[in-house]
C-alpha cells in the first residue's frame, strides 16, 4: 500500500492550523475507512463510530459502495491490462 503524497494531500479538503496541514476530521475519517476496506474489507468499530457520528445511514452506506466500487475497476482494469491514455502519469508505487 502507498502512503499519501504531498500532491495527493494538496487535493483533499485541509485546513491550515499553526502552519501545520490538518485534514478536516471528516475526510480523516473517510480516508481512514478507504484505507480500511482496502486492507481488510472491513471498517472497524472505531472508524465506524467516528462516520456514524459525521454522516446518516445512506451515507455511510455509500462510503462503503464507493470504495468498493473503485475498487472493482481497478481490478479489472489492472486484469484486462488497459493502459493510461498516453500523456497521462500513474501513481507512484
Amino acid at each position: 500500500m502507498r502512503s499519501i503524497s504531498k500532491e495527493d494531500l494538496a487535493q483533499l479538503p485541509i485546513r491550515r492550523y499553526e502552519g501545520e496541514v490538518v485534514l478536516v476530521e471528516n475526510h480523516r475519517a473517510l480516508v481512514r475507512a478507504a484505507d480500511e476496506l482496502h486492507n481488510d474489507a472491513f471498517i472497524s468499530d472505531a472508524i465506524w463510530q467516528t462516520l456514524s457520528d459525521r454522516f446518516d445511514t445512506p451515507q455511510l452506506i455509500d462510503v462503503i459502495f464507493a470504495v468498493g466500487q473503485y475498487h472493482v475497476v481497478s481490478m479489472a482494469l489492472n486484469t484486462l491490462g488497459v493502459q493510461l491514455d498516453e500523456g497521462v502519469k500513474g501513481f507512484a508505487p
